[in-house]
């Protein structure tokens, strides 16, 4: 269904670590092979060419930063970044809204409820970061005095917390939704061992060994 590539798309679209074009560009591949068996991530998918298009002026202006060239004045700066994250809450809105549509669909109730609820969330932390952001660079110095790195932290932080919720959302229904004739994938996902399953099973094996060892040594 590409919840395994949308995860790691919703990764990658934290914004503090110049990965959000390599992000879209996962979740449009991601959508697209959703897209092939629901209608749910059409309007997202369409919004993916967006945000591959913001996100590579956000990288351009991040790598030109770096070297210390301008791209734009503080103003268009400020105006750009605003513009980007009500594109994000946009952007997340419509994706939250494809799962909840697709989970609703396949009767799962508990992750179309967090959908909504992430609806909710991503768009008031979206908004509380860029506050923050703007407070960091146009507050007057007294108003944030020593708290100023503290309301900076705050900002970068929030974006990640958006993309934790939307990347648990998305393994959810990884591990949930799947197509129609592979009902049975999550009891062969279960069928997996774990580390110490191994060790009792080897630890077995080999006490049956010894065993049978001492019982042909009495036999000789």
């Amino acid at each position: 269904m590409g919840f395994g590539i949308m995860f790691f798309g919703c990764i990658l679209l934290a914004e503090t670590a110049g990965t959000e074009l390599a992000g879209f560009l996962l979740m449009y591949f991601g959508m697209r092979v959703a897209c092939e068996h629901c209608d749910c991530f059409v309007l997202p998918k369409k919004l993916c060419y967006a945000g591959m298009a913001l996100s590579a002026v956000k990288l351009a202006m991040q790598i030109a930063g770096f070297f210390e060239i301008t791209l734009m004045n503080a103003t268009a700066e400020g105006f750009f970044a605003s513009v980007y994250t009500a594109f994000m809450v946009f952007f997340y809105a419509a994706f939250f809204v494809g799962i909840a549509k697709i989970a609703d669909e396949t009767g799962l109730p508990s992750i179309t409820s967090m959908a909504y609820s992430n609806i909710v969330l991503s768009s008031l932390l979206m908004v509380l970061s860029r506050v923050c952001y703007a407070l960091v660079s146009f507050a007057p110095a007294e108003l944030l005095g020593e708290h100023k790195a503290q309301v900076l932290g705050t900002a970068m932080l929030l974006p990640i917390v958006v993309m934790v919720l939307s990347a648990v959302l998305v393994f959810r229904c990884y591990m949930r939704i799947c197509l129609e004739g592979d009902e049975d994938m999550e009891q062969k996902k279960n069928s997996f061992k774990s580390p110490v399953e191994f060790y009792e099973k080897d630890r077995f094996k080999r006490q049956n060994t010894q065993s049978k060892n001492i019982h042909h040594k009495k036999k000789k």
